[in-house]
């Protein structure tokens, strides 16, 4: 069965459904009027199904809002003790990348 938590359904249903998946992060955030997510970038968009099992698999969103606010957003499966770890290595990977392409 294909749920929301594999990232290639993810994809399918809110990468190639940007007004679709714009709304949910707003309706998630909470965010105050005017404050709202209004373009998101799908990066590493391409997930074949054959690749559907594997782990190095992810789906990362970065979106951005209308303050020039920056999101990373990714699909947990699982609650993980590690994860305040591997936020702060997509933080320096998203700051590196600028850094380098200034």
């Amino acid at each position: 069965m294909l749920t929301l938590t594999l990232d290639y359904t993810f994809r399918k249903v809110f990468a190639e459904n940007i007004n679709i998946l714009i709304h949910l992060l707003n309706s998630l955030m909470n965010f105050p009027t005017g404050q709202w997510i209004d373009c998101i970038q799908v990066l590493n968009p391409k997930i074949l199904p054959e690749d559907i099992s594997q782990k190095f698999i992810v789906l990362d969103i970065l979106a951005y809002d209308n303050f020039d606010r920056r999101f990373n957003i990714e699909m947990q499966a699982k609650k993980f003790d590690y994860y305040q770890d591997r936020a702060a290595y997509y933080l320096s990977s998203y700051l590196h990348n600028i850094i380098s392409n200034s």
